[in-house]
């Protein structure tokens, strides 16, 4: 399956998630590219698309509603919340580690660093693992169906391609635009979940809830374009061997990924 079929989710972001042979540590590499922070660190509508709030790679027929946009959004507030602390602990020993490797620390020494993350990262999995089974229960069933249907090649022993840190660094700063770019249609859509679900709780008709949902049409559409160009952006870092050989790490999990390994 080529690059271009894949869930957003994992065709633009995976590179952050120590990929095949792009990390010592956690992908047990002899690189010396070290990134220990998986792609769900910083959940959005592109992060995780298949997940998020944006569902760009849907066809027109099976785009999310508004509704569902805004729900996923709330959802992903929540995963955010509960698991900053693990993130940001996450963060440091990567910071950590990268510091030793630039100080010509050993690989044995720069590893004792990294094991420090794992039981982190097992924590994180499983968070993201519930997080994975309720946008999933948002969907509809054709939605899923399609998911199922466009899971992304999963990377084999010999690993996926291998990006630089230079890439990987420039990953995250197209996400953090990403993200600038959409906060304030992002948190229209959390006002809007929250007044639909104040106006159901009122007794209000699926005609008057409808109409409040409404509002968000436009915010949802720029989120979905800027979800596009995110895709788009990152897809022109990698050379056409890179895409073409996109693989996702056993062991990530993402909406539409396999539950095996």
């Amino acid at each position: 399956m080529r690059i271009g079929k894949f869930p957003l989710m994992f065709a633009a972001a995976l590179a952050l998630a120590a990929c095949g042979e792009s990390s010592v540590g956690l992908g047990g590499s002899t690189s010396t590219v070290i990134e220990l922070m998986p792609d769900f660190a910083e959940v959005s509508a592109a992060s995780v698309n298949g997940a998020g709030v944006g569902g760009s790679a849907f066809p027109d027929s099976l785009k999310l509603t508004t509704e569902q946009k805004a729900t996923i959004s709330a959802l992903e507030n929540d995963f955010k919340s509960a698991n900053a602390a693990d993130f940001a602990a996450l963060k440091a020993i990567q910071v950590q580690a990268r510091a030793a490797r630039d100080a010509g620390k050993s690989r044995a020494e720069i590893e004792v660093i990294i094991k420090t993350a794992l039981p982190i990262r097992a924590r994180l999995d499983a968070a993201f693992e519930a997080f994975r089974a309720a946008v999933l229960a948002v969907y509809t069933p054709a939605q899923r169906a399609w998911v199922n249907a466009n899971k992304p090649r999963e990377c084999t022993s010999n690993g996926g391609p291998a990006l630089t840190e230079a890439q990987l660094t420039a990953i995250v700063a197209l996400k953090t635009e990403f993200e600038n770019t959409i906060r304030a249609d992002r948190n229209a859509l959390l006002a809007i979940h929250v007044q639909a679900k104040a106006a159901r709780a009122a007794g209000k008709t699926e005609a008057e809830v409808r109409v409040i949902l409404q509002t968000g049409d436009a915010a949802a559409a720029r989120i979905r374009a800027a979800e596009v160009k995110l895709h788009a952006d990152i897809m022109a870092l990698l050379t056409a061997e890179q895409r073409n050989s996109w693989c996702i790490k056993r062991g990530m999990r993402g909406p539409g990924a396999s539950s095996n390994g």
